[in-house]
C-alpha cells in the first residue's frame, strides 16, 4: 500500500435534486438566480395549532414518481430518494438498468428522520387511528437505512452501501464517507446523497421548542427562527482519473473534509463554537488550500438566535477576521434537516459555476452578533471557485467541507500521510450476560445464557415472550460518573462498553484525549424510547414532550457520550441495518487509514423495547416457543489505532491488526431472489481474493434475523472443518448492530492467529473485518 494518500482527487460527476424550488438541477438554479422561495403557509398545517404553518414542500411529488411508485417502496422520504438519485445517475451518463450499475459502485445517504412518516403511520395503526396491514414493507420503510436500501435495489448499486444519522450534518458527512470510500478504493464509483421529508411530528418539536418562525424565515436578520422544509439531492462521484477515462463531465471538486462533535448540548450549538471550529480546521487541513484562497461560505444560517449567531462568531474567529461573503440558502427551500447539507452545497456548487454568489433572501438588518457580509437578497456576481460549506446538528454533531465549482490541478494539494496499519488495543462489552470480556468468555464455557420471560415491557398477544435484556447489568456508578442517570438504555449501555474499552486499551478519558479521540457509533433500530415517549405524547392528545424530542434522532447516543466523555474528535453515526456495529468499525478503519484520526472508538448498541419486540414478533422474525430467535440488547466497543499512535503515546497495546475491512450489498438476496448463505460464500471468496482462507482460525458472527441461525455449515466448507466458529446469539439474543463485536470482544481474549468478523443481513448486507492475532508479541 502506498505511504500516502493519492494526489486523485474526488469530483462530481452528475447531480440529481428534488427540492421546492425545482424538480431538477436546472429549475434549482433558475429560481435561485431569481430569488423565489418556496417557502409559504401550508394546508397541512394550517389551523392544527402549530405557530406557524410556513413550511417548504415540494410539489406534485405523486406526478414525479410514477414510475417509482410500482416498487412496493412507498415512503415520502424514499420516493425523494429514488428520484434525486436516478436523476444523478443519468446526468452522469450512467443509465440505471435495474441490474449492478457498475462493479464496486456503492450508495451512502445522509439522513434525519428517515421514514419518520411510516414510523409515524405505524404508530396510529396500533393505536387504532388508522387501518392497514404490517408488512415486510412498510417493516422496512421504518427503519433509518431503509430509504438507502430502497434506492440502491431501485437503481442496481451493489457495492457497499450505509446510511449516515446525524441529524442535520447527515448528508454532509455522508458526502465526506463517500470521498473515503473513493480514496481507500473501497468503490469506483459512489452515488452520495441526502433526503427528508416533512413530518407534523418533527415540525410540533421544533414547534415547541419555539424556534419556527411565523413567516419566511430570514437567516442572520429579522424575524427570528427557522422554517422545516423537504427534499433530496444526490451527487456521482468518482476519482478524476475514473471519470478522465470515461469522458465524464466534472462539476466540481472534493478538496476536504472534517468531521466534530461539540461535546455541549443535546440541541444548541456551543457559543464559543469550539467544535465548529475543529471541523472547520480539519477540512481546511485536509484540502492543502490555503485559507486565503477560500471565496465563499455556504452557511449553515438556521435562522435561529443560538446557532446563528454561535456560527458567525466562530467563522469570524476561523477567518481571522477577514471573512468571505457567506449566505444561507435555508431562506429558499427551509431547513431539510439530513438534506441540507448537500441541497445546499449543491445550489451554492450551480450558482458559482454560474459566476455568482447566492443570497440570503429577506435579509432586513443584522442580528445583534451577526455583522459578517451575508450577501443580501440579490444574487452576486463574482469569480469565486472555492468555497466552503458547514453544517451544525442536535446531538453537536459537525461537518465542514470545502469545494471547487471547477477542476483543480493536483499540484495545489498537499499530500497527506496514510497509516497503513490500524490495530485494536481494547474492547468493551456490554449484554445481560455481564460487563467486560470475562463475564462473557466465562458464560460462553459455561454456555450460560441471560434470555427469559419479559417482564419491563408488555408482551401479551407475542407468540414469543423471551428476549435477552441487559438493563440489570448496568452499574449505576459508572452512569453516576458519566452523567447518563436520565440517558435512554442505549446511552447506558454505549457509555458503559466505551469505558470498558478505554480501560481494556489502558487509555484515561479526559478532555486532551478527547480532542483527538474519534467516536462512530452503529445502530439498528434508532433511541427507541426517544421516538416513542414522543410520539405517545403527540398521538394521545398531551402534545408533544420536549424532554424527548432531542433523543428521538438517531446520533442522540453519541451526543451523550461525547458529553459524557468531552470526546470533540471526528465522529459519526451510522445506521444500516443489522451488522451497524461492525460497519461502524469499517468506517473508523478508513478513517485511520485515512489520516482522520489516530484513535477511535467503534463499535455497536441495541435497546429492545416493547415496540421493536412486536415488530419483530408480527412478522415471524422471532420464531416460536418451540424454535425460539429472541432478541437481545448490549453494545460493544473497539478501541482502533494507527501504528504511529501506539508507538508515540496511545495505549502501547495490541490485541490484534486489522487486516481487511470490506462492506457489499447483495441485491439477488435483497430482491428475494437468492439466499444469504450463498451470497457470503460469494462476497467472502471475493473478499479474500489472493489470501488463502484456510489460514481463518476463528469466525465471529453475531446474530442473523432469521438467517443462518441453524448451524452456518458454508462457512466449515469455506474455511475448514477445523475453524472454530463463536457466537452468541444462543445465548444473549439476537443482538442486531453489536452481535459480531461481542464474539470478536471474547474472542481476542483467548484466540490467536487470523480471526474473521462477519455480519449478515436479511436484506443482503454483509460486513467482513479480518484480523491477525499475535501470538507472541507484535512485530
Amino acid at each position: 500500500m502506498d505511504s500516502s494518500v493519492e494526489n486523485n482527487m474526488v469530483v462530481i460527476t452528475g447531480i440529481g435534486v428534488i427540492s421546492p424550488i425545482g424538480s431538477n438541477k436546472g429549475e434549482m438554479l433558475d429560481s435561485l438566480i431569481h430569488g423565489r422561495s418556496a417557502i409559504a403557509s401550508s394546508p397541512r398545517f394550517e389551523g392544527k395549532g402549530f405557530r406557524t404553518s410556513f413550511v417548504a414542500e415540494v410539489p406534485d411529488l405523486e406526478d414525479l414518481s410514477i414510475e417509482e411508485s410500482k416498487e412496493p417502496y412507498t415512503d415520502r422520504c424514499s420516493l425523494l430518494s429514488i428520484i434525486a438519485a436516478k436523476q444523478a445517475l443519468v446526468d452522469s451518463g450512467l443509465e440505471p438498468s435495474g441490474e449492478d450499475l457498475l462493479p464496486g459502485a456503492g450508495l451512502v445517504l445522509g439522513t434525519c428522520n428517515g421514514g419518520m412518516l411510516s414510523i409515524e403511520k405505524h404508530y396510529r395503526m396500533r393505536l387504532g387511528m388508522e387501518k392497514g396491514g404490517f408488512g415486510e414493507d412498510l417493516f422496512l420503510q421504518k427503519r433509518y437505512f431503509g430509504p438507502a436500501l430502497c434506492t440502491a435495489g431501485r437503481l442496481g448499486i451493489s457495492g457497499p452501501c450505509s446510511t449516515v444519522v446525524t441529524a442535520c450534518s447527515a448528508s454532509l458527512n455522508a458526502i465526506g464517507v463517500a470521498m473515503d470510500w473513493l480514496k481507500n478504493k473501497d468503490a469506483d464509483i459512489v452515488l452520495a446523497g441526502g433526503a427528508d421529508a416533512l413530518s407534523g411530528t418533527t415540525l410540533a418539536g421544533f414547534d415547541g421548542l419555539k424556534t419556527t418562525c411565523p413567516a419566511q424565515c430570514a437567516p442572520f436578520s429579522f424575524p427570528l427562527g427557522l422554517n422545516l422544509g423537504e427534499g433530496a439531492a444526490y451527487w456521482v462521484l468518482e476519482n478524476q482519473d475514473h471519470a478522465t477515462r470515461r469522458g465524464a463531465k466534472i462539476y466540481g471538486c472534493l478538496l476536504g473534509y472534517g468531521l466534530s462533535t461539540d461535546a455541549y448540548h443535546p440541541t444548541s450549538p456551543d457559543p464559543r463554537g469550539r467544535g465548529l471550529y475543529l471541523a472547520l480546521k480539519r477540512a481546511v487541513t485536509d484540502s492543502g488550500i490555503d485559507l486565503k484562497e477560500i471565496e465563499y461560505v455556504n452557511a449553515h444560517g438556521t435562522g435561529t438566535e443560538a446557532n446563528d449567531k454561535a456560527e458567525s462568531n466562530t467563522l469570524r474567529t476561523f477567518f481571522n477576521g477577514k471573512v468571505p461573503p457567506v449566505s444561507s440558502l435555508k431562506s429558499y427551500f427551509g431547513h431539510t434537516l439530513g438534506a441540507a447539507g448537500i441541497l445546499e452545497a449543491t445550489g451554492a456548487l450551480l450558482c458559482l459555476s454560474k459566476g455568482f454568489v447566492p443570497a440570503t433572501l429577506n435579509f432586513n438588518r443584522p442580528r445583534p452578533g451577526c455583522n459578517l457580509d451575508y450577501v443580501p437578497n440579490e444574487p452576486r456576481p463574482a469569480r469565486a471557485k472555492l468555497f466552503l460549506s458547514e453544517k451544525l446538528a442536535f446531538g453537536g454533531h459537525n461537518c465542514a467541507m470545502l469545494l471547487s465549482a471547477a477542476k483543480v490541478e493536483p499540484k495545489r494539494r498537499t499530500r497527506r500521510t496514510k497509516q497503513d496499519r490500524v490495530f485494536i488495543t481494547g474492547t468493551g462489552l456490554v449484554s445481560g450476560l455481564g460487563f467486560g470480556s470475562a463475564d462473557h468468555v466465562a458464560a460462553y464455557r459455561n454456555g450460560s445464557t441471560c434470555i427469559g420471560e419479559v417482564s419491563r415491557y408488555d408482551v401479551d398477544g407475542c407468540a414469543l415472550k423471551v428476549a435477552g435484556l441487559a438493563d440489570n447489568r448496568i452499574d449505576s456508578g459508572i452512569i453516576r460518573r458519566l452523567g447518563l442517570k436520565s440517558a435512554d438504555l442505549s446511552s447506558k449501555f454505549a457509555g458503559m462498553a466505551v469505558l470498558n474499552a478505554l480501560d481494556d486499551a489502558g487509555l484515561k478519558p479526559a478532555r486532551r484525549l478527547g480532542r483527538d479521540l474519534g467516536l462512530v457509533l452503529g445502530l439498528t433500530i434508532g433511541p427507541t424510547r426517544g421516538e416513542s415517549e414522543y410520539l405517545k405524547g403527540i398521538y394521545s392528545g398531551k402534545g408533544p414532550s420536549l424532554l424527548h424530542f432531542p433523543f428521538i434522532v438517531p446520533n442522540s447516543i453519541a451526543g451523550n457520550i461525547s458529553r459524557a466523555l468531552s470526546i470533540t474528535g471526528t465522529g459519526t453515526t451510522l445506521c444500516t441495518g443489522p451488522g451497524s456495529g461492525l460497519m461502524g468499525v469499517i468506517n473508523a478503519v478508513t478513517s485511520i487509514h485515512m489520516g482522520r484520526a489516530d484513535i477511535v472508538l467503534a463499535g455497536g448498541v441495541d435497546e429492545v423495547s416493547e415496540v421493536v419486540h412486536r415488530d419483530f414478533d408480527e412478522l415471524g422474525l422471532l420464531g416460536s416457543s418451540q424454535n425460539p430467535r429472541p432478541l437481545g440488547e448490549g453494545a460493544a466497543m473497539v478501541v482502533l489505532e494507527s501504528e504511529s499512535s501506539v508507538r508515540t503515546g496511545g495505549s502501547g497495546r495490541i490485541k490484534a491488526e486489522v487486516l481487511k475491512a470490506r462492506s457489499f450489498l447483495s441485491l439477488p438476496v435483497m430482491r428475494g431472489e437468492s439466499d444469504i448463505d450463498s451470497a457470503a460464500k460469494d462476497f467472502l471468496q471475493n473478499f479474500f481474493d489472493d489470501d488463502d482462507p484456510g489460514e481463518v482460525g476463528t469466525i465471529c458472527v453475531g446474530s442473523f434475523t432469521g438467517d443462518m441461525e441453524n448451524d452456518p455449515r458454508f462457512l466449515k466448507t469455506l474455511f475448514g472443518p477445523e475453524v472454530d466458529v463463536v457466537r452468541f446469539d444462543r445465548l444473549t439474543g439476537s443482538m442486531l448492530s453489536a452481535g459480531p463485536l461481542v464474539s470478536l470482544g471474547c474472542a481476542l481474549h483467548s484466540h490467536h492467529g487470523r480471526i474473521l468478523c462477519l455480519s449478515c443481513s436479511r436484506y443482503g448486507e454483509l460486513n467482513a473485518v479480518l484480523l491477525e492475532v499475535p501470538g507472541n508479541g507484535w512485530q
